[in-house]
């Protein structure tokens, strides 16, 4: 069964009127209690539509964690965190990582190992990202106590389930226990379809036009063939774009399918083509990203607290593995090298 992605016909025309005119109508029959417990439900039929088995992954991951935070409310000893952070971290190296782990052996060895390819569960980059900072927020001694129905929702909201943005506990909670949440907001409302057309534009009509630009010279290399001058040269000047639009426009949709439920989810790209500078590209693009790989792994590792040598280190640790979150695949980790290099020379 193929997934419920925004653009689609049966998420625009269906699964989105459906899931408003529920939150609606809920609202002005029950208490918020209901509502939240009506996008949640909603939002496992949305998760569940793609692969119904890994829909049990998200409800383990979502207990597993929730539970963790519980102990972390009243014991803020480091071994308990790291037992939650290590299942997520072991989930998502195991579903998005073991086939590249593999592979690599494989050709490294010149051997042929045996292992059946394992499917990527939709979302779990994020929803994993989401609750590790959950859990290091808690144990910070930071204000995460919550309900198991509002962290079920928090994790689970459809809108930023499978591509994000990454939100923080104190960009959601606030807003759920918010007296206007629940009630109709024209001006979200407004807001909300106007960000969803964006969106659909970006993706159907930029993204789709600049590929139709890029694709022949990736098709003709993927084939063993070398494509001309023009085409590697038309590839390589439409593919950023192609990228932006797609990624951009997805995320716009989130937002948009968001605000019509009254929520409002982080910006995840602020025009990131106008940089002045790579360290500046990185403040612009994906931005829940960057964010959460600054606050949860390059301060942590020590910033640029212990002197430019072990800043150097750090940003390469960070940007590496920040490469390899994007896929999992070698040129994804030279990708984040290269951009750890440029950001250690704009520091320079």
């Amino acid at each position: 069964m193929r997934s419920m992605i925004f653009n689609s016909l049966l998420y625009l025309y269906i699964f989105l009127p459906v899931a408003v005119a529920g939150f609606v109508l809920i609202g002005k029959l029950y208490e918020r209690r209901m509502q939240i417990l009506w996008l949640t439900a909603m939002s496992f039929l949305f998760y569940g539509w793609w692969n119904p088995s890994y829909l049990g992954l998200l409800i383990v991951s979502i207990l597993w964690n929730f539970s963790i935070s519980s102990l972390l409310q009243t014991r803020k000893i480091r071994s308990i965190l790291f037992m939650g952070i290590a299942l997520n971290i072991g989930l998502l190296t195991y579903f998005k990582y073991m086939n590249f782990f593999v592979d690599s052996l494989h050709h490294a060895l010149g051997m042929s190992l045996q292992f059946q390819s394992i499917a990527l569960p939709l979302g779990i980059s994020f929803f994993t990202f989401q609750q590790i900072a959950f859990l290091t927020d808690t144990y910070r001694g930071e204000d995460t106590k919550t309900t198991w129905s509002d962290y079920c929702f928090f994790i689970s909201f459809f809108p930023q389930l499978i591509a994000g943005p990454i939100v923080r506990h104190s960009e959601f909670f606030p807003q759920i226990a918010s007296s206007k949440f629940g009630k109709v907001q024209s001006s979200f409302m407004a807001l909300g379809i106007s960000m969803i057309v964006v969106g659909l534009l970006k993706k159907e009509v930029l993204a789709d036009t600049f590929g139709l630009m890029a694709d022949p010279a990736f098709t003709i290399a993927t084939t063993g063939g070398i494509p001309t001058f023009g085409k590697a040269w038309m590839a390589t000047l439409a593919y950023p774009f192609q990228l932006y639009f797609d990624f951009s426009g997805y995320t716009d949709m989130a937002l948009g399918s968001a605000y019509l439920f009254g929520i409002q989810l982080p910006q995840n790209f602020t025009s990131p083509y106008r940089s002045k500078n790579i360290r500046e590209f990185w403040q612009r693009w994906h931005r829940t990203l960057s964010n959460f790989l600054r606050d949860y792994l390059y301060i942590p590792l020590g910033g640029n607290r212990k002197g430019a040598a072990r800043q150097g280190i750090n940003i390469m640790i960070t940007m590496i593995l920040g490469g390899l979150w994007h896929g999992a695949a070698w040129g994804f980790v030279v990708w984040g090298g290269l951009h750890g290099m440029l950001i250690i020379g704009h520091l320079c």
